[in-house]
């Protein structure tokens, strides 16, 4: 968290939730008490990337630290016996918005880096540790789910990331009748149609940041309409029909059903990414969405949903093992072919093949 909103709710917590500890304000002894099986790390990860002209490039760093702070509350107040530790906000990402102010870290850092943190974890005997992260990126999210996956296979840890996991409910629409229950309305169809594109600085994010941080949304914010990115009928054809065929093929089925959406929807998905990123050539895209449905109404139950949602996922890997944690990925690990571990093993099946060509000549 950045340093006046971290001690600030450091020092309002302290009392109310004594099991709710913040890592960068304890000292050694108290780190010495902690049981390493009943204590719960929890590590923001967030970039910093230009989101709209009415939102300030910290937008990801707030969402991760809001995930951070929501759910381990939640979960140290339900759960006494279990000591939670929030870490200070890792400013890092993959896959930024390529305009001025966004800060570029490469795939191989962000795994690195989260890598390490589990590492000096595991050193000293605790598994637990929770990445709530608050940027979209395709290559950010498999750096993340990739070193949660080294982690638990190389130091028997617990590591996920379930961030991005969840907020797809709410961005795919999934959520709209529990999000509609903490409200105590129904969304409009305008809201939900608006809500349910990819998002980019859009109706979520922009609602977050209204409830979260009102004091750093542009006032004009509402100016900023629908993107309305769509692909020909002749494309949405070829979607639907592989979408069709995929899903009744053993394995492939599978693989569409974690991604969590129809072909189509994933070709459109793909013109908005192009759009977003090497589009930038050709026309200045900054969000993708509809910003102007945003409202701290939203963001609030939001909030609710989302930290609720996060906190029974770690009952389910924490207290009763009930979900494996390498389960707890986002979508884009479906996409294999771009995992760490199948890079890594492909790398050794051409060795051991390069090997094995090696002895049979010299056999010969």
């Amino acid at each position: 968290m950045t340093t006046e909103i971290y001690t600030d709710t450091y020092t309002k917590t302290k009392k109310e939730i004594p099991n709710l500890l913040f890592g960068a304000e304890m000292k050694l002894p108290e780190f010495q008490k902690l049981d390493p099986l009943k204590t719960l790390f929890i590590l923001p990860v967030g970039s910093q990337e230009v989101h709209g002209r009415h939102l300030t490039n910290n937008s990801d760093m707030i969402s991760a630290e809001l995930m951070a702070e929501s759910s381990g509350k939640l979960f140290a107040k339900k759960h006494e016996d279990w000591n939670v530790i929030l870490f200070p906000l890792l400013n890092i990402g993959s896959d930024q918005l390529p305009l001025p102010g966004s800060i570029e870290i490469s795939r191989s850092v962000v795994y690195k880096t989260l890598v390490d943190y589990g590492r000096s974890l595991a050193k000293w005997g605790f598994k637990n540790l929770v990445i709530t992260n608050g940027h979209g990126g395709l290559m950010h999210n498999l750096a993340l789910d990739d070193a949660c996956r080294t982690c638990n296979r190389k130091f028997g840890m617990k590591m996920i990331s379930p961030g991005t996991l969840v907020f797809q409910d709410y961005i795919y629409g999934k959520k709209f009748p529990a999000m509609e229950n903490v409200m105590g309305r129904k969304l409009s169809p305008s809201e939900k149609n608006s809500l349910t594109d990819m998002e980019h600085a859009a109706g979520w994010e922009t609602s977050i940041m209204l409830a979260r941080r009102p004091d750093l949304v542009a006032e004009d914010y509402k100016k900023y309409g629908p993107t309305n990115v769509e692909i020909s009928p002749f494309f949405k054809k070829i979607g639907q029909t592989i979408d069709s065929i995929g899903r009744r093929t053993p394995f492939i089925g599978k693989l569409i059903e974690r991604g969590g959406v129809t072909m189509d929807e994933a070709f459109r998905l793909l013109k908005v990414q192009y759009n977003l990123y090497a589009g930038q050539k050709k026309q200045e895209y900054s969000y993708n969405g509809d910003p102007s449905v945003a409202s701290a109404e939203i963001g609030k139950a939001w909030d609710a949903g989302v930290s609720n949602d996060l906190s029974l996922l770690y009952e389910s890997v924490y207290i009763k093992g009930s979900k494996n944690p390498n389960q707890v990925v986002s979508s884009f690990s479906a996409l294999v072919i771009l995992r760490h571990d199948f890079m890594v093993s492909l790398a050794w099946m051409l060795v051991l093949g390069v090997l094995a060509a090696t002895i049979l000549i010299h056999l010969k």
